[in-house]
């Protein structure tokens, strides 16, 4: 228990601790049990949550009801203010994130968009496949043209497919009092986390560059939308990648464990396995190892070229040389 982290480590170190820990696993499984005893009990407490059951797709994943989500009533329902999602802190922001379940009711579906209008965000980032081993792990809670829910349209008006995920935009129109009111929304959709399972690590990366290049370049004052089944494990590790490099692009550290107890502390089971701690600490050090951008299709062109000069073959050999072993570096 004495060799849990202690303070954030050095960009430049971390690769380098990764491979320690991972010679000794007990150090991992040590981690991860201080990081569930950090729970405060007093402040984690799901009463709200526990009397709205039949308004919760898994019963054991509740919101805390200290940073739950709360919606303004609708049709002198008392009741329409719950939704299962939880705000959760990045390193650099409060309430950068709400963590929230699948849609798997019809009326859920109603809930779900009527919550993204009422936070602002123009983001959602969903990690789990519609269908998976024969079970719905989510309804399609958004159309193939337009659908009308409750007083939200929303229409579909591009998709493109890759390999491990689908980039979906969005059309909300509100129509209110003072007339109709349009934004438009992103919808991240990793395709390749299977149940019992974890994806590609470089998959993952990408998709939250993806994520993140969205949103620096379409700024709102709201946060970032992430489900999987049940706003769980893999919500968790989506939240610890993107948080850590965004602390370590603005001050050149990681902290993995200290993020770990705030994700702990805002929702149950966003930490749910050593192997999945396990998984983050990967995915982290392979985003930092490798630090891979895209090549624009003219700049392939250029790089080619390098070749036929003998200064600048040469700093394309070093390059692909540190490419090479970057590609081959091995966690085992």
């Amino acid at each position: 228990m004495l060799a849990v982290p202690s303070a954030p480590i050095d960009a430049n170190k971390f690769v380098a601790y990764v491979q320690e820990r991972r010679k000794k696993r007990i150090l991992f499984k040590g981690e991860f049990l201080m990081i569930n005893r950090s729970v405060d009990h007093n402040k984690c407490k799901c009463d709200v949550a526990t009397t709205m059951m039949e308004r919760n797709a898994y019963p054991d994943t509740l919101p805390y009801d200290y940073n739950r989500v709360i919606l303004p009533r609708i049709d002198n329902d008392d009741n329409s203010h719950y939704i299962n999602a939880s705000y959760v802190n990045s390193w650099l922001r409060e309430k950068a994130y709400v963590v929230t379940q699948s849609v798997r009711t019809k009326p859920m579906n109603s809930e779900f968009w009527r919550m993204v209008w009422e936070l602002g965000s123009n983001c959602i980032v969903m990690l789990t496949k519609v269908f998976d081993f024969m079970r719905v792990m989510c309804l399609q809670y958004w159309p193939i043209t337009r659908f009308q829910f409750r007083d939200i349209e929303v229409e579909t008006i591009d998709t493109k497919t890759y390999a491990h995920f689908v980039i979906r935009t969005f059309k909300l129109t509100r129509t209110t009092a003072s007339g109709k009111e349009t934004r438009t929304i992103k919808h991240f959709h990793f395709t390749e986390w299977e149940l019992d399972s974890f994806p590609y690590v470089t998959a993952f990366i990408e998709l939250r560059r993806r994520v993140r290049q969205y949103m620096e370049k379409n700024m709102v004052d709201a946060p970032l939308i992430v489900h999987c089944s049940n706003g769980g494990g893999r919500s968790g590790a989506f939240l610890a990648l993107d948080a850590n490099l965004e602390l370590m692009k603005k001050t050149g550290q990681l902290d993995v464990y200290e993020y770990a107890k705030t994700l702990v502390n805002s929702r149950p089971h966003l930490i749910d396995s050593v192997d999945q701690y396990v998984f983050i600490y990967d995915a982290l050090a392979e985003a930092v190892l490798c630090n891979v951008q895209p090549i624009q299709m003219h700049q392939l062109k250029d790089r080619s070229s390098m070749y036929k000069a003998k200064k600048n073959r040469e700093l394309l050999d070093q390059q692909e040389s540190h490419e090479n072993k970057a590609i081959t570096h091995g966690w085992t």
